[in-house]
């Protein structure tokens, strides 16, 4: 019965950590596209994005 709570509770925080990573970046991808326009973005500019939302997403969860 262990086990069965174990893999469950891995399962959940794998899912968990995925679709926040997901959240993040479309995120960034609305930034990037509110911020600089509507032309593709770079992979320089996709890190940017991704690093900025990230963080006010943690300085939003300090709040």
């Amino acid at each position: 019965m262990r086990v069965i709570t174990v893999v469950s509770t891995c399962i959940a925080i794998f899912f968990a950590v995925k679709s926040w990573r997901t959240a993040v970046i479309l995120r960034a991808v609305f930034y990037f596209m509110v911020d600089k326009g509507y032309t593709a973005p770079t992979q320089r500019e996709i890190e940017q994005c991704i690093s900025i939302v990230t963080q006010k997403t943690i300085e939003d969860w300090i709040k």
